[in-house]
């Protein structure tokens, strides 16, 4: 793994192929390690995981998916073999983005619904229509940004990453417990940029944005000794 994914770009050799797993959608890693590297990958994973002080703890499996970063790069499809025989089930994609909006949709549901109501991503199979609400206008979104779905193709994804994961505590969550900032700016944060900038109205996802936002500004006033707003 070490010859595979390499973190920083001073240490990254020109035969080295990055790979770039993420739990949310960022831009500019590609620039910065574009002269770095042999091939870039992007990619997501449906594994799950919880951190118990300073150790990471695999609580649940799932699919990783991985497929080039820039058009310019060949066939690194051998690249799923390798990873396949440390942490499967691993699928190459060579239209990746289609992918990683699929994991966004999952992350604007679970995220957030689960660190608003405190709870492991199971609970939220008793809200349906509260995800399917998310997912249309994730699906909205996509179907802008030029890659085929539905919502109903996305809420039935989404409840599977449920079913799987049930007992998992979320990441967003596990932030707001441990009073640090989240990641909603990359999540549902990026869905709003993206609507914006298509014209498409997004309001359930501005409500979870603005109350994770919400959550976060309380703390840090805690934090600072400042009164809570009422």
């Amino acid at each position: 793994m070490a010859g595979f994914r390499c973190r920083q770009k001073p240490r990254v050799h020109t035969a080295c192929n990055y790979a770039n797993t993420v739990n949310s959608q960022r831009h500019g890693h590609h620039r910065r390690v574009a002269k770095h590297s042999a091939a870039i990958t992007d990619g997501t994973t449906t594994h799950a995981a919880r951190r118990d002080g300073n150790v990471i703890i695999h609580v649940a499996n799932g699919i990783t998916h991985i497929g080039p970063a820039r058009q310019q790069d060949g066939d690194y499809s051998y690249l799923a073999d390798i990873l396949q025989t440390v942490l499967p089930d691993v699928a190459w994609h060579n239209n990746i983005r289609a992918e990683l909006w699929r994991k966004l949709a999952v992350n604007c549901v679970i995220n957030p619904l689960t660190a608003i109501w405190n709870c492991p991503n199971g609970e939220l199979r008793h809200h349906p229509q509260e995800i399917m609400q998310i997912c249309e206008e994730v699906a909205a979104v996509i179907e802008r940004e030029g890659h085929h779905t539905s919502a109903e193709d996305l809420r039935d994804y989404v409840m599977q990453v449920i079913d799987a994961t049930a007992e998992n505590i979320s990441s967003m969550l596990q932030d707001i417990r441990a009073l640090r900032h989240t990641e909603i700016d990359y999540i549902n944060g990026f869905l709003l940029r993206r609507a914006r900038a298509h014209g498409i109205a997004v309001p359930e996802n501005t409500r979870l944005f603005e109350m994770v936002k919400r959550k976060e500004s309380e703390y840090e006033r805690i934090g600072t000794g400042l009164p809570r707003p009422w």
